[in-house]
């Protein structure tokens, strides 16, 4: 098995392969939790996203035609399942979430700041923010991932920033 490449763990995966599953699994549940945890930014919502991701994932894993990498694919599918729920319950928060300031201390002020305004940004404008920000992905990436254009990409990032920084600039007046 440790011979195997990614295609023929796919390939052994559409085939029913459990051990396949454990390994696609085991190799991408941190990166799936960490972003539905960015985006819900609560613990308990993140881990049944997450389950709901790999669930889709693996019922649909036969309409996996490799175009893009299997990360890019499973990310589209929990940004996907995110979206829904946040849809079904807008409320959620962002309490969890971790701000980066590079290697500088943190400032709770900030974070708090930060979360805050993150938590009232409609749902699509926070996904690009913390695809962009937080998961550093390329724009190429995440307009795979949310199934826009790189146009679109660019477009909601500016008017996502746009508004991220009129909120911040409203919470220091």
């Amino acid at each position: 098995m440790a011979d195997l490449n990614w295609e023929e763990i796919i390939a052994k995966a559409k085939e029913g392969e459990e051990w396949a599953w454990e390994e696609i699994f085991l190799n991408y549940k941190d990166m799936i939790f960490n972003v539905c945890y960015r985006i819900s930014g609560r613990r308990e919502d993140a881990e049944d996203w997450t389950q709901e991701t790999f669930l889709r994932a693996f019922s649909s894993i036969r309409g996996f035609r490799g175009e893009s990498s299997l990360s890019t694919w499973l990310y589209r599918i929990a940004v996907n399942v995110c979206l829904g729920n946040l849809r079904r319950k807008p409320t959620t928060s962002l309490d969890g979430l971790e701000y980066k300031l590079g290697n500088e201390e943190r400032d709770d002020d900030l974070v708090e700041e930060v979360q805050r305004v993150l938590s009232q940004m409609p749902p699509v404008y926070r996904t690009l923010l913390i695809l962009r920000h937080f998961e550093e992905l390329s724009y190429s990436e995440i307009a795979e991932i949310m199934n826009i254009s790189i146009g679109g990409v660019k477009i909601g990032l500016h008017r996502a920033r746009k508004k991220f920084k009129e909120k911040m600039e409203d919470l220091e007046r």
